[in-house]
């Protein structure tokens, strides 16, 4: 195998395909990366297992062929030379990279030792606007539990009703919901899948990176999913299991509910933070009049309090008080960016969930579950 390669065009795929690959991966040529050469393209594979990466970029082709070296080290120095035309031939065991007034080896694996690439066994078809996708995972993704004690809560729950995606994440203490209206036809005979958070946050770079208009999710028969986009393919395995009814947690009415400026929200429970992360991580909301408290305190270090002015839409809410976890309350709260200037919040009583929506976005809610504090 013999090619020429662009170094700037080499650099930026590596770092897509490498990011993927564990640091002490299941088999030692799982640290690799496989380059082909073929039809003037080389395309460049990783693989942990559960989620294969495969990109396409062109390349003046000498001699055709496959080979394996470790993906972080040829990154890092494919990243380190200059710009300008690189040189890849193997030699034996070797990958040799040349460029101007530098030459180098890394040695290598034969191809045969790579997994196999995920078969095309294809199920249905899903055609969906990437930028709605990237919104939609970002409301959701950051709710999904990093446990694998309960595989289930490890992804995020895309469900295909008629008119519209539903995609759904929760660890058991929050909920993220939002629904995507039809872009196209929904996978037929499909009613819903899980897909681990893990593949989507691949996903979520790769659309900021290449910002395509439309990205094609196709469901495989072996329980995979493939996302294409331009020059690239992600297969990754569906988990198995049943998603918990999201919907019965999810309170039926509210006896208050407040507006309030998301940005005064989050520097309120930011300056709280301070102070509740040396206990239990607890913030206070209060509600007195047209105000809410934001309170903290930590017997070791001291407290502190803030208002925010707030409109009560309903109930009067008077002394209302709440506990949240503020961990939970920053994650939401910065998942926003500035697309909000408001946030609505619904409360039933102080051990009920408080639910938050995007009074720009009716297809959004966000929930947590209180903390239990005395006094």
């Amino acid at each position: 195998m013999k090619l020429e390669i662009l170094q700037e065009n080499l650099t930026k795929k590596l770092g897509s395909v490498t990011r993927i690959i564990p640091s002490k991966p299941q088999l030692p040529i799982l640290s690799h990366v496989l380059l082909s050469a073929k039809n003037n393209h080389l395309t460049l594979t990783s693989s942990n297992l559960e989620t294969t990466i495969i990109i396409s970029l062109g390349a003046k082709i000498e001699s055709e062929g496959e080979f394996t070296v470790p993906a972080r080290t040829l990154s890092e120095l494919v990243a380190s030379l200059p710009p300008g035309k690189i040189t890849l031939q193997v030699k034996q065991s070797l990958l040799e990279i040349t460029i101007s007034q530098f030459h180098g080896q890394i040695n290598g694996s034969p191809a045969a030792e790579f997994p196999p690439n995920p078969t095309d066994d294809l199920h249905s078809v899903w055609k969906v606007n990437a930028a709605g996708l990237f919104q939609a995972l970002g409301q959701t993704m950051f709710s999904s539990a990093t446990d694998e004690s309960r595989a289930v809560l490890t992804g995020v729950l895309f469900k295909f009703d008629s008119d519209f995606v539903t995609l759904a994440a929760t660890d058991g203490f929050r909920l993220s919901v939002v629904k995507v209206s039809k872009s196209s036809d929904l996978p037929e005979g499909q009613s819903q899948v899980i897909i681990p958070t893990r593949t989507l946050v691949e996903i979520t770079k790769l659309l900021n990176d290449e910002n395509p208009d439309q990205i094609t999710i196709n469901f495989l028969k072996s329980n995979q999913v493939l996302f294409s986009l331009s020059d690239t393919k992600i297969y990754s395995q569906l988990i198995a299991g049943n998603f918990p009814n999201f919907e019965k947690i999810i309170p039926a009415e509210s006896s208050v509910r407040i507006k309030i400026p998301s940005e005064e929200l989050l520097k309120g429970i930011r300056l709280a933070a301070i102070f509740a992360r040396d206990s239990a991580n607890i913030v206070k909301l209060k509600i007195a009049g047209s105000k809410l408290k934001i309170m903290a305190n930590a017997a070791q270090v001291g407290e502190n309090e803030s208002e925010i002015d707030i409109e009560v839409d309903k109930g009067s809410g008077e002394d209302f008080q709440i506990a949240f976890n503020f961990r939970y309350l920053l994650d939401f709260l910065t998942s926003l960016g500035s697309k909000a200037a408001d946030v609505t919040i619904d409360f039933t009583t102080p051990l009920a969930p408080g639910v938050f929506h995007l009074p720009s976005d009716k297809n959004f809610l966000h929930l947590i579950m209180p903390v239990r504090v005395q006094g």
